[in-house]
C-alpha cells in the first residue's frame, strides 16, 4: 500500500469516528424537535443544520460520495426549515431520520456497495419530498430553490416543475456520462438559504471544509486510540492481581497466627524458668557424681539441649516477629498499590450511561408511531459512569423493558383521554448510584400490571395452582411475569407476546450479579428496577461456611447477618419461619438448599444460630450458615459452558488460600427455597436423622448404598451416557440395576425377569417411553410396576402425556435432584 493510500485510509477512519458522533447528536436532536417550539426549536434546527453541513463537507473531503449525496438533500430540507419555508412535521422528521439512519449504516460498513440502490432511492425520495413540500407551501412556482437544484439549473436547462435529478451511487464508473449534477459538488457561488453563521466547535479531529476556514484554532489534547478488545484484555490482567493481594493477605495472617503460637509457647517456657533452673542444678549434681562415661556424656547433652532450647526459642520468636511485621507491611503495600492500579485501570473502561441511552428516544418515537401511540421518554442520571461491559449487558434488557412499556403499558390516546390522562404517555429512565451499586428505574405512566390477569394466565399454564393464586399477594403475582413462557398478551407480534423476554431480562442481569424487581399501581403505571454492580468481574462478597464448604454471597444481595434463637423458629404453611422486624421471614439451612452434607456446626451450645439474610427484589429469606468469615473483594471466574447449568451458582473465585469458592446466585437460591419449601433448619438437641425425618427427607446415613437394598430397577434410555449416569446413581444408593436401550428391549426384560420399578426416557427409537408406559399398563402381569419418566422434555403437554399414559412420576434431566429421584423410586416400591 502506497503512503497516499495509507493516508487516505487513515483519513477515512478519522472521518467515520467523527461523523458517528455527529450522526448520534443529529438523531437525538431530530427526535426532540417535534416536542419543542420557539427559541429552543430554532436552536435545535441550527444544530441539526450544522451537523449535516459538517458531515457533508467532511465526506466530500475524504471522497465518501454515498454519504455526501445523502447529506445534500437533507441539508436542503433543514435549510428550508431554518428559513421558514418548510414546517417541522412528523413526515419531515420521518424522512430525515430515515436518511440519517442510512448514513449511520454506511459509516460502519467497510463496503457500501450493497447499499447503492438504497442510497439512490432514499436520495430521490428526499429530493422529491423537498420539491413537493416547497410547491405545497409556496404554490406551483417555488420561490426557493436548494443549492443542489440551482447547481443543476446552471449546468443544464431543466423545466421549472421537474424535480432535481438525484445523485447515482458511486460504484463502478457508469457506461454513459451521468447528468451534470451527478456528483453535486459544493459550489462556492451557490446562494445560501440563511445568513452564514460561524460553525460550532466540534469534538474530534475534524476534516476542514471551505466553510470551516474562519473557525478559530482550538487547542486539542493528544488522544491515543486503543481497541476495546485490548482494553478488555488489559483489564482482565489487572483484575488477576487481586489474587496476589489475597495471597499476600493470607500469608500475613498465617505468619501472625504462627507468631501467636510461638509467643504462647515462649510465655509458658518463661513461666517454667524456676523449674528449669532446678533441673539444671540437679543435672549438674548428677553429672558431678557420675562414674560411667556414657552417663556423664548423656547428662552433658541434656544440659546443653536445655540451654540451647531457650536461646533458639528467643531467636525464632524474634525472627518470626520480624517476618510477621514484614508480611503485614508487604500485604498493606500490595493492597494499596493493587487497589490503586485496579481503580485506575477500571476508569479506562468507565463510560457515562448516556452513551447507552442515546438511541432510546428514536426507538421510542418509531415504536410509538408504529403502534399509533404518543410517547415521550425522559432520562436523568446519564452522567453516572459505569463499566462499559456492564453497559453492554444492560442494552438488551433496557430495550425490552422500554418496548414492553410502550406495547403493554402505555394506553392508546383515546384510552388515556377517557382515563383523564394526558394524550402523550411518558417513560422515565433514571439512574442512581449507591456506593458500588447502580439502580436503574424504568417507569411508565400506563395502565399498570393486572395481577388478576397474571394469576389467571399462570394457572392456565400450570405455573401455580388455584389455591396458591388465592393466597398470593399482588407483589408475588408481579414476580410471575419473569417466568418463561408467561405472557398476558392476547396475540404474538414481533414486539411482544412470546412470554420469554422478561425471563431473559432477569437472566441477563443475573449474569453480571444484578437483579430486577417490579412495582406497579393499577391505572397509574409500572416501574422496573435494575440493580447492577458498578463494574464487572470484581465485586464485594461475604464469605460464609456451610456444610464444611466456603461460599461467596454478593454483598449487594446481603441484607444483614443476625443471630437468632433456635426456639424462635416456627413452622408456617410447611416452611420454617422467624419473626424479623415485625415481619415473618422464611428461614432454612444453606447446606440443605445446596444439598450438602448436614453439618452440626450450625448448632451452638448457646442456642443461637447464624443467619445470613439475603434479598431478591423485595423478598427476603434467611439462610442458616456455620460461620460468617468476613467480606472482601473477589474476582469472578465464569463456570464455562460445561458447568453453566449448575443451579444456585453463578461463578467461582480463588481465595487467598488457593481454595476455590463458589459464588452464590441469590435469585436462584431463593427460588429453590421457595419452590421446594425446605424446612431442614438444624435445631439444638436434634440428631441429623431426626431433623431430616421431621422436615421431609433429604438425609442419608453414611451407608447410603444400603438405602436401596433389595430394590431392582430397570433403566431404559437410548443414550449410553444417560444409562451410565442413571446406573451409577442407583447402584451407589444400593439398588440393583439393569439397563435397556429402548422400549422394545425393556418389555423383553420385564417379561423375562422380576423388577420393582422402571425408570425410562421418553424419546427413544422403536418404542418411546410413553408407548412403553402404555404397554406396561396394558399388561396384566406388569401393570403394578411403578414407572418414572426422566426426560429432557419440559413442556406442560409432555407432562400431561406422561400422566395420561400412566406414569407415576416425571423428572426433567436438566434440573432433577438425584436424592429426590432415589427417594421417589423407593417410596413407590414400598
Amino acid at each position: 500500500m502506497s503512503s497516499s493510500e495509507d493516508f487516505q485510509r487513515q483519513l477515512r477512519m478519522a472521518f467515520r469516528t467523527e461523523a458517528q458522533e455527529h450522526v448520534q447528536s443529529l438523531t437525538n436532536n431530530l427526535v426532540i424537535l417535534e416536542t419543542t417550539s420557539g427559541d429552543e426549536q430554532r436552536k435545535l434546527v441550527e444544530q441539526c443544520f450544522r451537523s449535516m453541513h459538517n458531515i457533508k463537507g467532511s465526506a466530500h473531503a475524504v471522497e465518501f460520495v454515498a454519504v455526501e449525496s445523502l447529506c445534500h438533500p437533507m441539508e436542503d430540507i433543514m435549510a428550508a426549515v431554518k428559513s421558514g419555508n418548510m414546517q417541522i412535521t412528523p413526515d419531515v422528521l420521518d424522512l430525515l431520520l430515515e436518511g440519517v439512519a442510512l448514513v449511520a449504516r454506511l459509516l460502519v460498513q467497510e463496503d457500501s456497495s450493497n447499499c447503492e440502490q438504497e442510497v439512490a432511492d432514499t436520495q430521490a425520495k428526499l429530493y422529491e419530498f423537498t420539491q413537493t413540500k416547497i410547491k405545497q407551501d409556496d404554490g406551483d412556482e417555488s420561490e426557493m430553490a436548494s443549492p443542489v437544484a440551482e447547481t443543476a439549473a446552471m449546468s443544464e436547462p431543466v423545466e421549472a416543475a421537474a424535480p432535481p435529478p438525484y445523485v447515482p451511487p458511486p460504484s463502478a464508473p457508469p457506461s454513459t456520462p451521468p447528468p451534470p449534477p451527478a456528483k453535486a459538488p459544493p459550489v462556492p457561488g451557490a446562494p445560501a438559504l440563511a445568513p452564514p453563521v460561524a460553525p460550532q466547535k466540534q469534538t474530534g479531529a475534524a476534516v476542514k471544509t471551505p466553510s470551516d476556514k474562519q473557525e478559530a484554532p482550538v487547542a486539542t489534547q493528544e488522544v491515543l486510540k486503543i481497541s476495546t478488545e485490548k482494553l478488555d484484555h488489559f483489564m482482565q490482567s489487572a483484575e488477576e492481581m487481586l489474587a496476589l493481594k489475597g495471597m499476600a493477605r493470607q500469608s500475613s495472617i498465617r505468619t501472625s497466627e504462627l507468631l501467636g503460637r510461638i509467643e504462647f509457647y515462649s510465655k509458658g517456657w518463661s513461666k517454667s524458668t524456676p523449674e528449669i533452673n532446678q533441673a539444671r542444678m540437679l543435672l549438674d549434681r548428677l553429672h558431678a557424681a557420675a562414674t560411667n562415661p556414657h552417663e556423664e556424656l548423656l547428662l552433658r547433652k541434656i544440659t546443653n539441649v536445655l540451654n540451647a532450647h531457650g536461646e533458639l526459642l528467643n531467636s525464632v520468636e524474634t525472627e518470626i516477629r520480624e517476618l510477621s511485621r514484614f508480611n503485614l507491611e508487604h500485604w498493606q503495600s500490595a493492597a494499596t498499590y493493587v487497589d490503586l492500579f485496579l481503580d485506575e485501570t477500571k476508569s479506562l473502561l468507565m463510560m457515562p450511561c448516556s452513551t447507552l441511552f442515546e438511541g432510546f428516544p428514536l426507538m421510542v418515537r418509531q415504536l410509538s408511531r408504529q403502534l399509533g401511540k404518543e410517547v415521550d421518554i425522559t432520562v436523568s442520571g446519564g452522567d453516572i459512569e459505569m463499566d462499559k461491559r456492564i453497559l453492554g449487558y444492560l442494552k438488551d434488557p433496557l430495550v425490552h423493558i422500554i418496548r414492553n412499556s410502550i406495547d403493554h403499558g402505555i394506553e392508546a390516546p383515546k384510552d388515556r383521554t377517557a382515563a383523564g390522562k394526558p394524550v402523550r404517555g411518558t417513560i422515565s429512565l433514571s439512574v442512581v448510584q449507591v456506593d458500588r451499586i447502580v439502580e436503574i428505574r424504568i417507569t411508565d405512566d400506563g395502565r399498570g400490571i393486572d395481577s388478576a390477569k397474571v394469576k389467571a394466565t399462570a394457572m392456565k399454564q400450570g405455573i401455580i395452582s388455584e389455591e396458591e393464586a388465592k393466597t398470593m399477594s399482588d407483589r408475588d403475582a408481579w414476580r410471575l411475569i419473569f417466568k418463561s413462557s408467561l405472557s398476558t398478551s392476547s396475540i404474538i407480534t414481533e414486539i411482544s407476546g412470546r412470554g420469554i423476554g422478561l425471563a431473559i431480562v432477569e437472566e441477563k442481569l443475573q449474569q453480571i450479579g444484578g437483579n430486577v424487581d417490579v412495582e406497579s399501581q393499577p391505572g397509574a403505571g409500572t416501574t422496573f428496577i435494575f440493580r447492577v454492580p458498578l463494574t464487572i468481574a470484581t465485586f464485594r462478597g461475604v464469605l460464609v461456611e456451610a456444610g464444611g464448604k466456603i461460599f461467596v454471597v454478593p454483598t449487594s444481595s446481603t441484607d444483614r447477618v443476625v443471630r437468632i434463637e433456635t426456639d424462635s423458629i416456627k413452622p408456617v404453611e410447611g416452611a420454617d419461619t422467624v419473626l424479623l422486624d415485625g415481619h415473618v421471614m422464611p428461614v432454612c439451612a444453606l447446606e440443605n438448599v445446596l444439598q450438602l452434607p448436614i453439618s452440626s456446626k450450625a448448632r451452638h451450645d448457646d442456642g443461637l444460630m447464624t443467619v445470613v439474610v439475603l434479598r431478591s427484589g423485595s423478598e427476603k429469606v434467611g439462610f442458616v450458615v456455620d460461620e460468617v468469615l468476613g467480606e472482601q473483594e473477589v474476582l469472578v471466574k465464569n463456570l464455562g459452558p460445561v458447568f453453566s447449568g449448575i443451579g444456585s451458582v453463578t461463578g467461582v473465585t480463588v481465595l487467598g488460600s488457593g481454595d476455590v469458592a463458589p459464588i452464590i446466585n441469590v435469585n436462584d437460591l431463593i427460588e429453590a427455597q421457595r419452590s421446594r419449601k425446605i424446612r431442614a433448619v438444624p435445631r439444638s438437641g436434634m440428631s441429623r436423622k431426626e431433623q431430616a425425618e421431621l422436615h421431609g427427607g433429604g438425609f442419608q446415613e453414611k451407608d447410603t448404598p444400603g438405602s436401596g437394598k433389595g430394590i431392582k430397577v430397570l433403566v431404559v434410555d437410548d443414550m449410553v451416557t444417560a444409562r451410565m449416569l442413571m446406573r451409577n446413581i442407583f447402584e451407589t444408593a444400593g439398588f440393583q440395576v439393569k439397563t435397556a436401550n429402548d422400549g422394545i428391549e425393556a418389555l423383553t426384560f420385564l417379561r423375562a425377569d422380576q423388577f420393582d420399578a422402571v425408570v425410562t426416557d421418553i424419546e427413544m427409537p422403536r418404542m418411546n417411553g410413553i408407548e412403553l408406559c402404555k404397554a406396561i399398563r396394558a399388561d396384566a402381569g406388569l401393570n403394578h410396576l411403578p414407572v418414572v419418566l426422566v426426560t429432557n422434555m419440559t413442556s406442560r403437554e409432555d407432562r400431561e402425556r406422561g400422566v395420561t399414559a400412566g406414569a407415576n412420576a416425571y423428572f426433567v434431566k436438566s434440573s432433577f435432584d438425584s436424592a429426590n429421584l432415589l427417594q421417589v423410586v423407593a417410596s413407590l416400591v414400598v
